[in-house]
């Protein structure tokens, strides 16, 4: 991954220094974005693994606001604590290939974030060339053993287009595997 995040540390850096408020880092990893975070922000970030989550906290800057829950996006713990419409952002980086359930955690991503809220997002998804998607669908399940849960055949463009959000700014690229990132809003109502 070290040659991939040299190339994503511009893209993080972009789409998160601004952020201000309430946020929900979904999969924080090894802390990672923590330190693209501004003065003004205070983050729950959610990371299932015990190691991963061992290690970010390490990286917690001084005097920031990072809480860490060793829980899953969807785990009953994580729903608890977070009320409807409270969030200014949820931070979604490389993890949503490996939700088991991608579409309940993008509908809670829809109901936890306020009006004016945004779904911040890079993410690998499946080609778009029938193909290299043919391709993609076929070693997947071998992939998913190897890659820790890791799908590389999820159309996340289309599933959180699908649940509502719409796009502020969506950039597609190719860095071997295809890519998509974006700030999303919720669809206004009516």
């Amino acid at each position: 991954m070290g040659q991939f995040e040299k190339k994503l540390s511009k893209k993080r850096r972009g789409l998160l220094a601004d952020l201000e408020g309430k946020i929900l880092e979904v999969g924080a990893g090894t802390g990672i974005n923590f330190q693209f975070y501004g003065k003004n922000t205070e983050v729950i970030a959610v990371e299932p693994s015990l190691d991963m989550a061992k290690r970010a906290r390490l990286k917690i800057p001084n005097g920031s606001n990072i809480t860490i829950m060793e829980h899953g996006v969807n785990a009953q713990a994580v729903i608890d604590v977070i009320p409807n419409e409270s969030l200014d952002a949820v931070v979604s980086t490389l993890v949503l290939c490996t939700v088991p359930n991608v579409e309940l955690a993008i509908q809670n991503f829809y109901k936890w974030l306020k009006p004016s809220g945004k779904l911040i997002l890079i993410e690998h998804i499946r080609p778009k060339t029938s193909l290299k998607g043919k391709v993609f669908d076929f070693i997947n399940p071998a992939w998913k053993v190897v890659g820790d849960g890791c799908n590389l055949n999820r159309n996340t463009d289309q599933l959180i287009k699908n649940a509502g959000f719409v796009p502020t700014y969506e950039k597609y690229y190719d860095m071997g595997l295809p890519w998509y990132e974006g700030v999303f809003t919720r669809r206004k109502k009516g």
